[in-house]
């Protein structure tokens, strides 16, 4: 049964994994917690390849300058790697993230907590039709009251919001790269 499935009382009080089980058994493993009461997707077509798509969502630094919502991003580290903490502040929340899977040109994942409720959210890159890349951006969040709190429709609105600006950003950089 899928988180939206359930009854209103069942999505109020849906728990789910621990946060341990939601890095290790579900993000590295390329899945979202589909019980989770909140849960969506969106795919875009960027006209760029993946690895500028990659440049772009990858360097995390920038993320206040292109993702809406978001005003800081910080990586505790150097360079992209599995397990490596980040933190960053959405919408004025601060959020608690590490990186599940750093697949450059491919797949970008993490879980993330945020006022009580734990997430998992993945970047996925597929290259289509010679130079551009099909991002599909998908996301779970799931713990006590997550479903009142937030629903899937206004996550997908966020989620449309981040592909959106990721094709802007990443055809701009493309174009800047082909004009040189």
């Amino acid at each position: 049964m899928t988180g939206q499935q359930r009854s209103f009382l069942g999505r109020a009080l849906y728990v789910g994994p621990s946060m341990r089980t939601l890095h290790e058994r579900y993000a590295k493993h390329g899945v979202v917690d589909a019980s989770a009461p909140v849960v969506a997707a969106c795919e875009i077509t960027v006209d760029a390849p993946p690895s500028v798509v990659w440049e772009v969502l990858a360097g995390m630094a920038e993320w206040p300058s292109w993702v809406p919502g978001v005003r800081s991003a910080d990586l505790d580290g150097g360079e992209l790697a599995p397990d490596l903490p980040f933190r960053w502040v959405l919408n004025g929340m601060r959020v608690r993230s590490r990186l599940a899977v750093v697949r450059p040109h491919s797949e970008l994942s993490w879980t993330g907590l945020l006022a009580g409720t734990r997430g998992v959210h993945r970047f996925l890159l597929e290259p289509v039709r010679g130079e551009a890349t099909l991002v599909r951006s998908e996301e779970s969040i799931g713990g006590p009251l997550a479903g009142l709190l937030y629903s899937s429709d206004k996550l997908k609105d966020v989620l449309t919001g981040w592909t959106d600006a990721l094709k802007s950003q990443a055809e701009q950089a493309e174009k800047a790269r082909v004009t040189r």
